[in-house]
């Protein structure tokens, strides 16, 4: 008997068919939501190549230009001790300290072993991980919905400001955004399409070395195979065993962390959160300003939210496991950390969820593509105008990064610059060893005569003309390291009090962003 054709109001997979299947093919005329070839042998066609071609270039620009306009902050700096220190320094040092995995560090040792170490070197790894991510989510949004989906949401994640700014920096956040784009995958393809487990087992390893708190995205997929345990309870008893596998070399990284004598588990820093704080992260994504309400955040909020609810629905109509799968990547791990912080040590961090940007812009896209297949006239409307107000409020965003003053970073490199012209030979004395650190990249390893650690005893025994360095403190969950005004030592340092005592011992003082030089004389 010939098999009747299934409705296009069913799922895409039942009960009754899982594991899952190749889809029938939707009777001639019936609306579909996703249209796709065979799930099972995606093809790129050259009309995507093209528009996926022209994705990527116009995310270079706002990833490259200026790369090296403003100096290593403090985390960057960290990244650059650590590829500038020998093999085995560099191993000691990631072997006690629980937030630093090895992954990112190693490729852009390899990449300043060819052109040298530099903040460009440093900057140029983070973004070519960062482009390679457009194309795997773009694949990843055909294989979830439809090729149009992938391209809306790669062309999304090219305007997203929180992207091109991690794009920007000298830190892992880069290769962690794109391996797990690559986990999300291989998942997806295994769990879903049938497909074998070494994507997915590749990916999830890189993930893990490259940010151990990777394996709070394992939790969305635990929580995903729960859900359907009873459709396949071999299948979620194999991903445990391959989630074991590709979690060992970053296993055998931690057990190396615990059994040096010394380690150090720093996030003593992180700040409180508010109950508004996943809301705020949302906002972070999509405007890079979390913290309050402008005139081009709230109508890029307004849009997001109303084409993120036209996702959820359209996904939970046509591709129901899909957009499942999506919420939980997008809320879960978030959410976890979220309450926890409530308790006795805060764990939440925006640039932590990052990849939960990869689920936020494809439900955005399956929002966009939803409301185009509709006939109404509403949705059209709601189409052109979220679509519109969306793409122009990101990039607007992202090229705001570039030119608002409040986005500059720690001016280390103007402070040790100042330093080397007008008091080369002056002994410096930095605020804290975060000081001398920062400073390292651009005095090289010329030595500091002292660390007074916001106590002003060492500088009161100083019998010749010195410089001292002094450091902002601005940490904050959501905002980026940038919101640095220009730092008054007079006013705003720890040792305000005492330089107002001994204003007669100041020769000068200079001010840059988040970093100030005070000179004084015996």
């Amino acid at each position: 008997m010939k098999r009747a054709a299934r409705s296009s109001a069913q799922p895409r997979f039942t009960a009754a068919c899982w594991p899952p299947t190749r889809p029938s093919k939707p009777p001639a005329g019936a609306w579909t939501l996703f249209r796709r070839r065979d799930p099972m042998r995606p093809s790129l066609r050259s009309a995507d190549f093209v528009w996926l071609t022209a994705i990527v270039l116009a995310a270079l620009p706002l990833r490259l230009l200026g790369l090296t306009r403003h100096s290593l902050w403090l985390d960057e700096a960290w990244s650059w001790l650590l590829v500038w220190l020998p093999w085995r320094g560099m191993w000691d040092v990631l072997l006690t300290d629980n937030f630093s995995s090895p992954l990112y560090y190693l490729a852009a040792r390899g990449l300043a072993g060819l052109i040298g170490l530099s903040d460009f070197a440093l900057r140029l790894v983070s973004v070519w991980a960062e482009v390679l991510t457009l194309p795997v989510v773009y694949h990843l949004g055909r294989s979830l919905f439809d090729r149009r989906a992938g391209l809306w949401a790669a062309a999304l994640l090219a305007l997203a400001p929180f992207s091109v700014w991690y794009a920007r920096e000298a830190r892992p956040y880069g290769f962690y955004l794109l391996f797990a784009a690559l986990a999300l995958w291989g998942f997806w393809r295994w769990a879903e399409q049938g497909r074998g487990p070494r994507l997915m087992v590749a990916a999830h390893t890189a993930l893990y070395l490259t940010h151990y708190l990777g394996a709070a995205f394992a939790l969305a997929q635990f929580v995903f195979l729960v859900l359907h345990l009873r459709r396949d309870p071999l299948r979620f008893r194999r991903w445990f065993a391959w989630q074991a596998l590709a979690a060992l070399p970053a296993a055998l990284c931690q057990l190396g962390f615990a059994l040096t004598g010394n380690p150090r588990v720093d996030n003593a820093w992180i700040p409180r959160i508010t109950v508004f704080a996943p809301l705020q992260t949302l906002l972070n994504f999509i405007s890079a300003e979390p913290l309050r309400l402008t005139w081009l955040n709230v109508p890029v909020l307004a849009a997001s939210l109303l084409v993120l609810g036209a996702g959820v629905w359209a996904a939970r109509s046509r591709a129901p496991r899909a957009g499942q799968l999506l919420l939980l990547w997008l809320w879960l791990p978030m959410t976890t950390a979220w309450l926890i912080s409530f308790g006795r040590q805060p764990v939440y961090v925006d640039r932590y969820w990052y990849p939960e940007l990869i689920a936020l812009v494809l439900l955005l896209a399956a929002g966009l593509e939803g409301l185009r297949a509709r006939p109404e006239f509403w949705a059209r409307a709601a189409l052109g105008g979220g679509a519109v107000v969306l793409s122009a409020g990101m990039l607007a965003a992202s090229v705001r990064l570039h030119l608002a003053p409040q986005y500059a970073k720690e001016d280390w490199r103007g402070a040790a610059r100042f330093l080397e012209t007008v008091y080369p030979d002056a002994p410096l004395y930095g605020q804290d060893n975060e000081a001398a650190l920062c400073l390292l990249p651009y005095r090289g390893n010329r030595p500091i005569a002292g660390l007074f650690f916001n106590q002003p005893g060492p500088l009161e025994a100083v019998n010749e003309t010195v410089a001292v360095v002094l450091r902002g403190a601005q940490d904050s969950n959501h905002a980026f390291v940038s919101n640095w005004a220009v730092f008054d030592p007079l006013t705003d340092s720890p040792l305000s009090a005492w330089l107002t005592a001994n204003a007669g011992r100041i020769v000068e003082v200079r001010r840059f962003v988040g970093v100030g030089v005070v000179v004084l004389r015996p």
